[in-house]
């Protein structure tokens, strides 16, 4: 459905600087693009951001594929703490965990009763599912813009 919004002509064309507010709202909080917005999540100024399909994939179904880097751990303590994050960083005594706030927890690796990886992604489903065609071709205007152009 998304994929004939934006291939719909009588729809018209997105206007990126819209559809910049829409990335801030929903995308912003966890992703970086062009400078702008959050590190919790993967950086999309490099990604395949002119592949509609590689994109759509990623926003309808962001557990399709998950990145290594970005694969959610679950990790329970022996004083029943469980945690969920990013590894950061292990070593034969620590592991650093990084939750969902941007949080660095550093844990004993002797205090760590399990350890696994959880094979959703943080992301959401049903991101886009509110906005109207309009508001989806914006988005995808700005998402698939040239990061040369001037942002406000």
């Amino acid at each position: 459905e998304v994929a004939a919004i934006l291939r719909d002509d009588a729809g018209g064309a997105g206007d990126a600087a819209r559809g910049q507010a829409h990335f801030t709202n929903l995308c912003a909080r966890c992703h970086t693009l062009f400078g702008q917005g959050a590190k919790l999540a993967p950086d999309l100024t490099g990604y395949e951001r002119e592949n509609t399909e590689f994109l759509l994939l990623s926003i309808i179904d962001p557990n399709a594929a998950v990145r290594e880097e970005y694969t959610d751990f679950e990790v329970e303590t022996a004083d029943f703490l469980v945690l969920t994050g990013f590894i950061k960083g292990q070593t034969p005594d620590t592991v650093v965990l990084e939750d969902g706030q941007g949080e660095l927890h550093t844990l004993s690796q002797k205090d760590i009763v399990s350890m696994r990886a959880i094979s959703m992604s943080r992301m959401p489903e049903g991101l886009i599912d509110a906005l109207s065609p309009q508001e989806v071709r914006d988005l995808f205007a700005f998402l698939q813009g040239d990061p040369s152009e001037p942002r406000p």
